[in-house]
């Protein structure tokens, strides 16, 4: 045994039901590493606001929709609960108001949902 693979190939073949605490584990880092890449996407994306590179903005918002529209709950709900408050969009700022009136429809009203709820019209 003089590798990592080989260590748990036999571990597994030994012990069968180890496995099932391995794609356990598996499942719970791929949910954090899902968090954490939405966190950086976050931060690079106000990093965008900030400078005013409203065509690098445009692009994340563009992507974000798309990650939202087509990705599982866990994608969804990092979108609503690390993205959009990351950003910062209830600043007064122009750069951030500016960033706002381009946030596709979805994300724009899961933000209201979220976070400005009582903006929003019935």
């Amino acid at each position: 045994m003089n590798n990592f693979k080989s260590m748990c190939l036999e571990i597994e073949k030994q012990l069968p039901e180890f496995s099932n605490e391995v794609n356990c584990r598996q499942k719970e880092k791929e949910r954090l590493l899902i968090l954490s890449h939405i966190s950086l996407f976050a931060e690079f994306t106000e990093r965008a606001i900030l400078s005013g590179n409203m065509t690098t903005v445009k692009k994340s918002f563009e992507l974000a929709e798309k990650l939202y529209k087509e990705g599982d709950d866990m994608i969804k709900i990092g979108l609503e609960h690390i993205f959009l408050p990351h950003l910062h969009l209830q600043q007064n700022h122009r750069m951030y108001k500016e960033a706002k009136s381009m946030l596709p429809f979805c994300l724009l009203q899961s933000y209201y949902l979220l976070y400005e709820h009582n903006r929003i019209e019935k």
